[in-house]
């Protein structure tokens, strides 16, 4: 996870905190807009693989990693910002009428990732199989409508860890429609 690796190796956690409460209020803008004007979902980005569906996934997987790690009752702004994520994703992929998807997008080596950078943090006194765990829990709540919605609207996921490619289109969209973005 890009975004946490970086607040990792500055020893930057509170500014974690504060772009989590940043995000949250941009998560219910995100969903005011969209679910009021569904045509907006379907606008492009001018810059290549960046787009509102990998912002929000990638809120919303920091979110749950933080949650995961932490005690419990512990990380308040993460939980409020994991829950108004999946919350969004539900809401959206109910408008959009999307099937979940089935994918893992957590790899062990990318679920390594993330523990190397979360146990840098004080507070963090969770075992990994605990917290990944407690990760696949929380994942299984939105991961699936974030699936497709990235498969419905074309827009390509990001990954998980430094390294992994990114989800471009998912596979069956680019053999069914020649997808290549």
């Amino acid at each position: 996870m890009h975004l946490l690796r970086r607040i990792a190796e500055g020893d930057r956690w509170n500014q974690l905190r504060d772009y989590l409460g940043e995000a949250e209020a941009w998560v219910a803008e995100l969903m005011e807009t969209h679910l009021s004007y569904p045509l907006l979902a379907y606008y492009r980005s001018q810059h290549v693989n960046q787009n509102w569906l990998a912002a929000l996934t990638t809120i919303v997987d920091t979110s749950a990693a933080v949650v995961a790690a932490l005690p419990e009752g512990d990380p308040a702004i993460a939980e409020q910002t994991y829950g108004i994520g999946r919350h969004a994703l539900s809401d959206l992929a109910h408008v959009f009428h999307v099937r979940p998807g089935d994918a893992n997008r957590l790899t062990d080596e990318a679920f390594d990732g993330v523990w190397n950078a979360l146990v840098a943090h004080e507070r963090v006194e969770t075992d990994p199989e605990t917290m990944r765990r407690r990760l696949d829990h929380l994942r299984a709540d939105y991961e699936p409508n974030a699936i497709g919605l990235s498969i419905a609207l074309a827009l390509p996921l990001p990954a998980w860890a430094p390294g992994e490619h990114d989800r471009r289109a998912p596979r069956p969209l680019r053999r069914r429609y020649g997808v290549t973005a």
